[in-house]
């Protein structure tokens, strides 16, 4: 289809100059439904086609770069929104490049050095040729390389890390529009990062305590490079070998004797850096201060119900003291926390017996507590306490007593279901008065 017909413009400019040729086409027709799709056949077997969307325009301009030398019949097609096409003819218009483009240059800058874990950062440079470019960084160690397809433009700078020692060749290889390549490298030497300074604490729990006393010593390491391997030495004659990669290193030691000691560790790093790390240990002599203890009644024999006090007497040994006092017919005081010297109570034997009230006092002594004792006998009097079936439950003033083999035993003090008991009669008159005064109440307000 001719120009005039449909396609009524399709020019471009400059239609001649030197490689590289940066031309613009510019196009406008007056047919079909929009929108449209316009195509420029370059005539160029590097890019051939150039495809554009003006949607609702009739115009459009569109820009291209001749790489190479030559001699070119672009040509325009133009589609609309029912698939119809117009195009210009070949030879309508015409493109000469002549000459040859500049030469490519590329250029890279890597440091002579590193370290192991640093971060390396890698300049590149790229001129002349035709835009665009396309390239590859390849590091050298392995890793995958860095591509990238048809830009105008490379980074300035690249960041890179080399995870372990080594030589490394690292190319930089750029390719142009016309297909000129041009590839540069430089080598990089990368050396193992210097291992932290080494420093090593030496802790114990407990670091004091009696003979024999069982501690866990605790070494910890930072800084240094990994694997550590050593001696601990318990100032007691004895020592273990320490040998880890772990950030801390453990190990129980029983100390038999009394003493001071000084424990030491000695560590090496895998490069050969030492640290020491130390400590006193302090283990006690067992020093028992003997515990006596003696128990009093009054009176230790009586009619039933038969109240008797009871009074626990001791010396020596450590406080704070725990006292356990059972009065023989299934009742019992406990008390814990007691500084001394002496504990009071009472106690109501409510049938005839002899009972044997015995008291256990605990000390706090270190490592083990001192447990004495002490007891004494009431003999109470009376009439044989009635029979009872077992598991028979009876109150004995706020006392609960149970039936067990066929005697009253007494299996709570204090019992809140006794003091219930004895009181409900109370509550449930108080409850009767409490509704009383509600109704002469409500009558006095009428």
């Amino acid at each position: 289809m001719r120009m005039g017909v449909g396609i009524t413009k399709f020019t471009v400019s400059p239609s001649t100059g030197k490689a590289p040729l940066r031309v613009t086409f510019s196009a406008e027709w007056n047919v079909g439904t929009p929108p449209f799709k316009v195509m420029v056949e370059t005539g160029d077997p590097d890019h051939p086609y150039i495809e554009r969307y003006p949607w609702y325009q009739r115009s459009i301009e569109v820009e291209y770069t001749y790489a190479r030398p030559g001699t070119y019949y672009p040509r325009l097609i133009v589609v609309d929104t029912m698939w119809r096409e117009w195009h210009t003819e070949h030879g309508e218009v015409k493109v000469e490049v002549t000459g040859a483009p500049p030469e490519l240059k590329a250029s890279i800058s890597v440091p002579e050095t590193a370290t192991v874990g640093e971060t390396v950062f890698i300049g590149l440079a790229v001129e002349g040729g035709v835009k665009p470019y396309s390239g590859t960084l390849d590091f050298g160690d392995g890793s995958s390389p860095l591509t990238w397809t048809y830009t105008s433009y490379f980074p300035s700078v690249v960041r890179h890390v080399y995870k372990q020692a080594g030589s490394y060749t690292v190319r930089f290889t750029v390719t142009d529009y016309a297909g000129s390549k041009k590839t540069v490298s430089r080598t990089i030497k990368v050396e193992e990062a210097p291992a932290p300074k080494l420093e090593i604490y030496l802790d114990a729990y407990p670091l004091s305590g009696y003979a024999p006393l069982t501690t866990t010593l605790k070494v910890s390491f930072y800084g240094g490079k990994p694997p550590y391997s050593g001696t601990l030495s318990y100032g007691d004659g004895s020592s273990d070998p320490i040998k880890t990669s772990e950030a801390v290193w453990r190990k129980s030691h029983t100390y038999a004797k009394p003493g001071r000691y000084k424990a030491v560790a000695e560590v090496v790093d895998s490069v050969g850096q030492k640290a020491v790390g130390e400590l006193w240990i302090e283990v006690k002599e067992v020093e028992m201060i003997p515990l006596k203890v003696s128990l009093e009644a009054s009176p230790r024999s009586g009619d039933a119900p038969l109240e008797v006090s009871f009074k626990v007497s001791w010396e020596g040994g450590v406080p704070p003291y725990t006292l356990d006092l059972h009065f023989g017919d299934g009742g019992r005081d406990y008390k814990m926390g007691l500084s001394g010297p002496s504990y009071e109570t009472r106690h109501v034997y409510q049938f005839p017996g002899t009972y044997e009230a015995k008291v256990y006092v605990t000390d706090s002594s270190e490592p083990i507590a001192q447990v004495k004792s002490a007891s004494v006998s009431i003999a109470v009097k009376g009439a044989p306490p009635p029979t009872c079936k077992e598991g028979e439950t009876r109150c004995m003033d706020s006392d609960l007593y149970v039936c067990k083999a066929g005697k009253w035993v007494l299996e709570e003090r204090d019992s809140l279901k006794c003091k219930l008991k004895k009181w409900t009669p109370y509550l449930v008159l108080g409850g009767f008065g409490a509704a009383a005064l509600v109704v002469l109440a409500a009558v006095l307000k009428r």
